[in-house]
């Protein structure tokens, strides 16, 4: 069994979507270094996640429990349900 962590979906998201940890970090009106602690598996709190989640126009699910490691879907928000690692 494989867990896949938070950092790596993120990054293959702005990867899919062209954009810097620091642009998401302006879009999330966090600071860059906040993005770097969520990537490398920092807690953070739930309204933290929820706009980043915001920020990326994805649900939270997608962004920190993905179905399947490097596929993303560009969902629109659905449903959250936040989580830190996924296994597979």
């Amino acid at each position: 069994m494989k867990t896949f962590f938070i950092h790596q979906n993120i990054r293959n998201i702005l990867a899919e979507r062209d954009l810097t940890e620091d642009q998401l970090a302006s879009l999330a009106g966090v600071s860059s270094q906040t993005i770097v602690d969520v990537e490398h598996g920092h807690t953070i709190p739930l309204s933290l996640a929820y706009r980043i989640a915001d920020a990326l126009d994805l649900p939270v699910s997608t962004v920190f429990f993905p179905r399947k490691q490097g596929t993303l879907h560009a969902l629109r928000r659905h449903s959250h349900t936040p989580s830190c690692a996924y296994s597979v």
